[in-house]
């Protein structure tokens, strides 16, 4: 028999793993260590005399920003837009951070996706309302990329939901400075709302 001590270490070092693990060890002295998702710590409890003791180790969550709403359907996507809608906000991506490599893109899209969820609008009228420039007219393969990951997949490259953004190069800044920073990249500043 493995003394409790063992079975809790164990259990923490399987804290770690991705996989469902049960380890069961016959004892008048058992206990049963739960070890629930990331982030929560593992949990030891000694039940009476008699008992097996048990390892859970339940798989770690793929965390979601609270802010975006789940899809179960694999093929269905994340914030569903039309083919003129895919256009359009692939050639503003392409006009605001088309210089900003993929990452940069995919957070000025997170901030039209953001603005369509917050304001319950679509994506023309948020490009019309938080006044994004005027629209490129071929957009670059990771301006489309972009825009697919946000968009149909899900992906969101900052935790926080951005909204707004600027580069200090080409513009004054101050009303920008007056939300909540969240990230920089490269000349662009992203920032969410102050409410």
């Amino acid at each position: 028999m493995k003394p409790l001590r063992t079975i809790a270490k164990a259990a923490i070092a399987a804290y770690v793993a991705t996989a469902t693990i049960v380890v069961c060890a016959a004892s008048i002295h058992a206990a049963t260590v739960t070890i629930p998702a990331y982030p929560a710590p593992p949990t030891i409890q000694q039940p009476g005399k008699g008992h097996q003791a048990s390892v859970v180790v339940t798989e770690p969550q793929v965390m979601q920003p609270l802010w975006i709403t789940d899809t179960t359907e694999v093929d269905k996507p994340h914030y569903a837009i039309s083919d003129a809608e895919r256009q359009l906000i692939e050639s503003i991506v392409m006009a605001e951070a088309g210089n900003q490599g993929l990452h940069g893109q995919m957070l000025v899209a997170q901030c039209i996706l953001t603005a369509c969820l917050e304001d319950d609008i679509r994506p023309a009228e948020a490009i019309e309302r938080y006044q994004y420039t005027k629209p490129h007219p071929e957009p670059s393969e990771s301006a489309r990329e972009a825009v697919a990951a946000v968009f149909d997949q899900g992906e969101l490259p900052a935790e926080e939901p951005i909204k707004y953004f600027y580069s200090p190069r080409y513009c004054d800044g101050r009303w920008h400075e007056t939300q909540i920073f969240v990230i920089e990249h490269l000349d662009h500043k992203f920032f969410r709302e102050r409410r």
